[in-house]
């Protein structure tokens, strides 16, 4: 590599690691003073992790929660170090989301070339999901860091079939388990090709299995110790039950999730609890199996498809709530409710403005992944094809119980990468190496 591009290299780094800095700091400023940087779901971590700080322990909380500790953990740990403050965590994922850009570039410059490399830059350094969720008390940058260095370390192993990088990368993704139980069964699609890549197959498989469930298990140990229950939670049955299921019975009565989410919670109380919330919704999908797949499948088309726009509006805007905006309860022709979507709940102008460039670029963006896919396929890099595929297909179906652009975040930097390849593509008129 020549001095000069070396120099680019350093100046796209620096530019795109200034840019996303400011605009963190301009948007930080701007988030409402009430209940700042929090959404519906905010609130329990800030609580476990205060009590940790002063405890050094859950143990107060009695019982497993039904969602991971791993997030409070972090809290806690940075809150016993720093002080109680959220500013300090606002700054901790800021920082997580620029050395999720350098790893990302890292990536692509490995697996692709360096001009890609400096597009994942550009796509990152003005993306809207990772400058929203930085100033939110949530899990998704933790989160969608551990599966980057998952995705990053996984792909070292297809291209060198080390060990050592299946290890990390199994580590990595079962870390993540800790924080939010997304990538629980995502394993299981990695034995395929892994089988087709490894010259030591039953040493991979071993290798992914405990490297994967040290994290896991060694979470299962602490609430079997703590709290008598050797379990990570219990989010996957809140989901289906108060989630998904209001989506199935919302197209079944014709109402709206919201509604037949309470009418759900008084069934609970009147019938024995989860358990015959449970019972009824498995009734409900045998006697309605298509129903059933097209709730599901609406829902993942909305995390696909929605705007970040809508998680920003309740950033910043006082009068703006989670699941208040939505393109399906907006009545119209498709142009009308595309801008209703965008400009409602909210008069600040700047906003609007960030939804049709959201808009825009996301359909832009798209054509550049479909392009990138392509590419691939022309270039017969069929392992790298199946991982890539396979991660978005998982990644994006199981999000299919409550959709949402916030979900996107699980496969964000992914649409990122395949998009700058997808760029790249296009400006040069050839394929990738």
């Amino acid at each position: 590599m020549n001095t000069t591009t070396t120099k680019n290299n350093y100046f796209a780094k620096f530019f795109a690691t200034l840019f996303f800095a400011l605009a963190s700091l301009l948007l930080f400023h701007q988030v409402r003073e009430h209940n700042s940087h929090t959404d519906v779901d905010s609130s329990a971590y800030l609580m476990n992790a205060e009590k940790f700080a002063q405890e050094t322990s859950f143990a107060w909380l009695k019982h497993v929660p039904y969602y991971s500790l791993g997030y409070p953990l972090v809290m806690g740990i940075l809150y016993k170090i720093f002080g109680q403050s959220k500013t300090i965590i606002i700054i901790f994922q800021c920082l997580l989301s620029l050395l999720s850009m350098l790893l990302l570039h890292s990536l692509a410059h490995r697996i692709f070339n360096q001009q890609v490399a400096r597009y994942t830059l550009l796509f990152f350094a003005c993306n809207i999901g990772y400058l929203t969720f930085t100033q939110f008390i949530l899990t998704e940058i933790l989160l969608a860091f551990l599966l980057l260095l998952f995705f990053e370390r996984f792909t070292v192993f297809l291209q060198t079939k080390q060990t050592w990088a299946l290890f990390f990368a199994a580590l990595s993704l079962g870390c993540s388990i800790v924080v939010k139980p997304a990538g629980f069964y995502f394993p299981l699609l990695l034995l395929p090709v892994i089988f087709f890549v490894s010259s030591h197959k039953i040493k991979s498989f071993v290798v992914l299995a405990l490297a994967f469930s040290v994290p896991v298990i060694s979470y299962q140990m602490h609430n079997k110790l703590v709290f008598g229950q050797a379990k990570t939670g219990s989010l996957q049955a809140v989901n289906l039950c108060y989630w998904y299921f209001p989506h199935i019975l919302a197209e079944k009565n014709g109402t709206n999730s919201d509604i037949e989410r309470r009418n759900l919670q008084n069934y609970a109380a009147e019938h024995g609890g989860d358990h015959a919330v449970k019972a009824y919704l498995f009734r409900t999908i045998l006697d309605h199996p298509f129903l059933s797949v097209y709730a599901w499948m609406k829902n993942v088309f909305k995390t696909c498809t929605g705007l970040y726009l809508t998680n920003l509006k309740v950033l910043v805007d006082e009068n703006v709530f989670g699941g208040k905006i939505s393109y399906f309860r907006i009545n119209g022709k498709l142009f009308n409710k595309v801008v209703t979507y965008i400009t409602s709940g909210t008069d600040f102008v700047w906003l609007h403005v960030v939804g049709f460039f959201e808009l825009f670029y996301s359909l832009l963006r798209y054509c550049f992944v479909a392009i990138a896919l392509v590419n691939l396929l022309v270039k017969k890099r069929w392992s790298l094809v199946y991982f890539i595929s396979s991660y978005l297909f998982y990644f994006s179906m199981i999000t299919g119980h409550d959709g949402c652009a916030r979900f996107r975040m699980l496969f964000e930097f992914v649409l990122i990468l395949l998009a700058a390849l997808g760029l790249w593509v296009i400006l040069n008129k050839k394929g990738a190496k």
